[in-house]
């Protein structure tokens, strides 16, 4: 699993922290300027995106209540082998595989062998987690499907490759990955989006059935289902039919990975046309009923958030993410994917009895959402919005005007950036509740059917409510978010905070251009001001190296997870970074009689006491949340 630069450590990070995101990317994409009218339209116009975009191999499967529509695989699925993808080519699906999971369950509790409300140290006391709530909030089965059981996201869980014969209670019995399953909240009240669970769930599944979890969901799914060529392993079949993922036109090699029920299936078009074809026709195919209607629609449920004890229907199921789309009040429901050089989107539309897959093997984010947008408006076309039945908005939700933090980050390494980009803006007009993100780009119009939740007309299902959070209070939780009001001075005293360190630390770099010259040919003698000068530069050069350190190592994905020279450098540099600021505020102070005698330049000293003030203050802020002495590998 090598990534040869930067961006592909991002691609790779995104795809673990950010796998519910995909859908929301359209918002600040331009739309598709004109819908294909027929399929023959429509296969031109896919055939055209992939060209464009460069993506090597798209496999695709339409269906409807009567079937397949049109099951493919366009451009090559080996490239340097000049393979051509078909239908029966086998393409990476990540995150989408967490949907078998959640059947697998869902299986079990149909036949009565396990319920939902379960509690895990129960059913698996041999699985180690860390829950400050046990004894109150204990969590459950439902929590695993869901992702309400708090668990972080850490990098550190994917720092080896595991390979096909390491049994699932291998892989979650080591230290790093039982690190990771600590709850951050108490279970149930927030949904964050965490590998681990499915993976949990799938070992209780093991456990109860007494078979292998792989060999469960082929005698109970794939069988059944007649998905004859999906598998979780790299098989001689997959050998022979692979779709190699690309990433920036590289090849990309086969990585295993310990979370195989949330990461690691290999499905094709005409398997995914199978499992489409089970989802619109509610649990049944070829006449079989497989699951029953009943445990399909509690998929499509939201269960153990605050939220959904309110109503909310949208956000995350039991596996099953719920889409909305440009064309009001209409709700997709399925999941995404993506590992670095392969993308999936996997939906079906249960109102119109229609279903999409869409496999790339690429990362481009043009190709997957201008190929999403493409088979959405086709797939769409000439359906009628339906009317709101709005009420008047009630004055609960009037009272929300403001800023709001988002709670409940997929990882703690996230949590630093929602203070600024997950900041959200609430307004008030036109019987409406208007959220739109701190920086722009988009805007809703939530309005009220009841006085109990809001509807987002993107989904036309109840997204938003007012609820208690045990830990924060008085919380607003928007379909699978978690927000706290937070005054205007805090979101943008940070704001100021971060412009003002940029623009002082230029400024600090643009004169050392000049005095570092004047100091090595001897115009600038040794003294108080050159400690003044060169302190808080090293600090601002400390923060700008920080990013840059995985370019400059030349650093792959795993190198980010384990001890290395890259993960050790971020390390160090976290703290480095916080001594320097320390000590540049501690020899503004020591010369403060300098300035005050006037033995020293006044714009010097007092631009210098500034930047390092501005760097202390950037320092206890991060430390606040645990940036200093950063370990990735811990």
């Amino acid at each position: 699993m090598k990534a040869t630069t930067f961006k592909n450590i991002i691609v790779y990070f995104l795809s673990i922290l950010f796998a519910q995101s995909l859908h929301a990317e359209t918002s600040a994409q331009p739309p598709v300027k004109q819908t294909p009218a027929t399929l023959a339209e429509f296969k031109i116009a896919l055939e055209k995106i992939r060209t464009e975009t460069d993506t090597a191999a798209i496999g695709i499967a339409i269906v409807n209540q009567d079937g397949p529509v049109w099951i493919a695989g366009l451009g090559e699925a080996n490239r340097e082998k000049h393979i051509k993808a078909d239908e029966n080519s086998l393409f990476r699906i990540a995150s989408s595989t967490k949907m078998i999971a959640g059947l697998s369950v869902l299986k079990l509790v149909e036949e009565g062998k396990l319920h939902l409300t379960d509690k895990l140290r129960d059913l698996a006391p041999e699985i180690a987690f860390a829950n400050p709530w046990e004894e109150t909030n204990p969590i459950l089965i439902g929590h695993l499907l869901e992702h309400t059981t708090g668990w972080d996201v850490n990098a550190a869980e994917y720092a080896n490759e595991a390979p096909d014969s390491m049994s699932l209670q291998e892989g979650l019995a080591d230290p790093i990955r039982i690190k990771a399953r600590t709850s951050r909240w108490v279970p149930g009240t927030r949904h964050a989006y965490s590998n681990s669970g499915p993976v949990v769930a799938a070992y209780v599944v093991e456990k109860i059935s007494h078979q292998k979890f792989e060999d469960f969901v082929q005698k109970h799914f794939f069988n059944p289902l007649q998905m004859n060529s999906s598998t979780f392993f790299k098989t001689e079949y997959y050998l022979q039919h692979a779709a190699i993922p690309y990433l920036d036109n590289k090849p990309q090699e086969y990585a295993q990975v310990y979370s195989r029920p949330s990461s690691s299936l290999n499905s094709s078009p005409a398997d995914m046309a199978q499992l489409l074809t089970f989802f619109i026709q509610k649990g049944s195919i070829n006449n079989q009923i497989v699951l029953s209607p009943e445990s399909i629609q509690s998929m499509q449920t939201p269960q153990t958030t605050l939220g959904a004890a309110q109503g909310i229907t949208s956000g995350y199921g039991l596996t099953l993410q719920i889409f909305g789309n440009d064309n009001p009040n209409i709700t997709l429901y399925g999941h995404t994917g993506g590992l670095p050089g392969a993308t999936t989107d996997f939906a079906y539309i249960p109102e119109l009895k229609v279903g999409y897959a869409l496999m790339l093997t690429t990362s481009n984010g043009q190709a997957v959402v201008r190929t999403q947008q493409l088979i959405r408006e086709y797939l769409l076309k000439g359906v009628v919005n339906k009317p709101e039945q709005a009420i008047e908005l009630p004055r609960k939700f009037q009272q929300l005007e403001g800023f709001y933090q988002k709670l409940n980050p997929s990882g703690n390494i996230e949590l630093i950036k929602t203070d600024i980009d997950g900041i959200m803006k609430f307004s008030v007009s036109d019987n409406r509740l208007h959220r739109e993100p701190f920086f722009g780009g988009w805007k809703s119009s939530d309005y009220a059917t009841n006085d109990k939740n809001l509807t987002n007309p993107y989904t036309g299902l109840p997204s938003i409510a007012i609820v208690q959070d045990p830990l924060a209070g008085e919380v607003v939780q928007v379909e699978g978010g978690t927000y706290k009001k937070v005054s205007a001075f805090s979101v943008y005293g940070r704001l100021a905070l971060l412009i003002s360190l940029a623009i002082f630390s230029a400024i600090s770099i643009l004169l050392a251009l000049i005095w570092i010259p004047r100091r090595v040919f001897g115009k600038l003698q040794h003294g108080s001001s050159i400690q003044l000068r060169a302190l808080p530069l090293a600090a601002s050069i400390c923060l700008i190296l920080l990013p840059l350190v995985p370019a400059v190592l030349g650093a792959d994905v795993l190198d980010f997870a384990r001890l290395s020279p890259t993960s050790f450098s971020i390390f160090l540099l976290s703290i480095i970074y916080p001594l320097l600021a320390g000590y540049s505020v501690f020899v503004v102070y020591k010369n403060r009689a300098a300035i005050i005698n006037r033995t020293m330049n006044r714009w010097v000293y007092w631009h210098s006491a500034l930047l390092s003030v501005l760097h202390l203050i950037f320092a206890i802020y991060v430390a606040s949340y645990g940036f200093i002495g950063f370990r990735l590998w811990a």
